[in-house]
């Protein structure tokens, strides 16, 4: 990311990161350049205390004391996305803005176009905290001013020469009342930006994460325009206001199939938050791999789910660091990243079918099926978990235990899709329970869901299941 000046409150000082990525330079050179700039950077502050020079503030700083109304950042616009000898498309908020927002609306008079985006043009964001004196909230909002800046391709070399424009953040203060009510969906999202003129533009949400998506996804796109492209409106003031039209907006990535390290996981999540999604719907294990860690239970040693259950690096070693896994930490850690811009992540954990990895570990409660797996077009998905085996349930249960743990969301995706019954027909053990109580395939699959179910709500969750289930009219008749 690109330096951007950021006040600090505290101190009032200025830091910035070393401007030499130049790998060829030692150690010490680099803090010896470090420190020189510093000091230039200090003199430059006390020289001049005119609020056009805004000092630097880091994220994770401490604060100690807030004021009424803050200058949080400024950051000059950079991109030149024009080119001289070729024709430039003019783009009003409507045309320009995905996903749409609920409405435009224009207050003043007409206008040909505008020039709130300038090459070199300063942007300064202030933020009132008055109302919550809230640290949190205050240093999220800076995280989404930083990608809104890195965006924007800015730098911090602002100078008082140069026009400045004002983003006033504020946050509307609301009773748990007017919050959680029938319109919950809309009140905790929606957003008013009101573009004054090309000086003044003020932010207005009910939540942080109303004020997420107007940093992070509509204000990013007014000045982040497409190649040969300039903004246009038909006047001002204008006012953009936004909310969901739909609470569940997600994605669902597959990391059971093919290992996708935490690192890109969050560049897919930062992609989430300047799309307004805000569920991701984790497919953990599979018939490919089981790549949590978890801890042992006793006897039940829960680890070599992951341990022989994985993807192995391509090499000849046979140790713990060759192997591609999630670690809890890892899998909190990413929770929290995604907490931070509005997302929530439903982890799924597909059972009874899709189960091929889980038997590397507990080969007992795995049906063997190879006898009509080495003729299947995907002999690993043809295996399942025996139903009617007690183990099984366990197993089950640990795992759901500790996943639960980890993902915090209301919500716990259980699989139950594609179970092929040829696989249970080829157990002895299940013909005879199926025998013995008189039920069908789909009978016995209903139970064991209904078992499964009881499990999720047991750990205050809401069971997800595919639409395989209904299908097969084994939903269980409990929610």
């Amino acid at each position: 990311m690109k330096p951007m000046e950021i006040l600090d409150s505290s101190s009032g000082l200025t830091s910035s990161s070393s401007p030499v990525e130049n790998r060829r330079y030692n150690i010490i050179m680099r803090m010896g350049i470090i420190c020189f700039i510093l000091i230039l950077l200090l003199n430059w502050v006390y020289s001049d205390n005119d609020m056009n020079d805004i000092p630097s503030l880091q994220i994770g700083q401490v604060y100690e004391s807030f004021t009424a109304s803050q200058v949080l950042a400024t950051c000059t616009l950079s991109l030149n996305n024009l080119d001289s000898d070729k024709e430039v498309t003019y783009l009003n908020p409507s045309q320009l803005l995905m996903p749409a927002p609920k409405s435009i609306i224009y207050e003043g008079t007409t206008i040909k176009s505008s020039s709130i985006y300038t090459i070199g043009r300063n942007v300064r964001f202030v933020y009132n905290l008055s109302i919550y004196n809230d640290q949190n909230t205050y240093m999220l909002v800076k995280q989404y001013i930083e990608l809104f800046c890195f965006n924007a391709n800015s730098n911090s070399n602002s100078t008082k020469k140069k026009k400045t424009t004002v983003i006033n953040i504020d946050m509307k203060t609301l009773s748990s009342g007017e919050l959680f009510n029938e319109n919950e969906n809309k009140r905790i999202e929606e957003y008013d930006i009101k573009i004054v003129n090309d000086l003044e533009i003020s932010i207005v949400a009910n939540t942080i994460i109303g004020i997420k998506n107007a940093i992070t996804s509509t204000l990013i796109q007014l000045f982040t325009l497409p190649k040969q492209t300039e903004l246009q409106l038909e006047s001002l003031p204008l006012i953009i206001n936004d909310y969901p039209k739909y609470h569940w907006r997600g994605i669902m990535i597959d990391v059971a199939r093919h290992y996708i390290p935490v690192t890109l996981l969050k560049r897919s999540i930062d992609a989430m938050q300047i799309s307004k999604l805000n569920v991701l719907h984790l497919h953990l294990t599979d018939s490919q791999s089981f790549p949590i860690l978890l801890d042992d239970i006793g006897t039940l040693k829960l680890s070599l789910l992951s341990k022989l259950g994985s993807f192995k690096n391509d090499n000849d070693n046979d140790n713990d660091n060759d192997i591609n896994i999630y670690t809890k930490s890892d899998l909190k850690d990413l929770v929290n990243y995604a907490k931070n811009r509005g997302i929530d992540i439903v982890p799924e954990i597909d059972v009874p079918a899709h189960t091929y990895s889980w038997g590397k570990a507990f080969s007992n409660i795995l049906v063997n099926c190879d006898s009509i797996a080495k003729s299947a077009q995907s002999p690993l998905d043809i295996y399942s978990l025996d139903p009617t085996n007690p183990v099984t349930y366990k197993v089950i249960e640990e795992v759901l235990k500790q996943i639960s743990e980890i993902f915090p969301f209301e919500y716990l995706h259980i699989g139950g899709d594609e179970l092929d019954f040829k696989c249970w027909q080829t157990s002895s053990n299940i013909k005879k329970y199926i025998s013995d109580n008189k039920i069908t395939y789909k009978d016995l699959l209903k139970e064991f869901e209904t078992r499964i179910f009881l499990i999720v709500n047991s750990l205050n969750r809401k069971p997800i299941v595919w639409q395989g289930i209904t299908d097969s009219n084994s939903l269980p008749d409990i929610k």
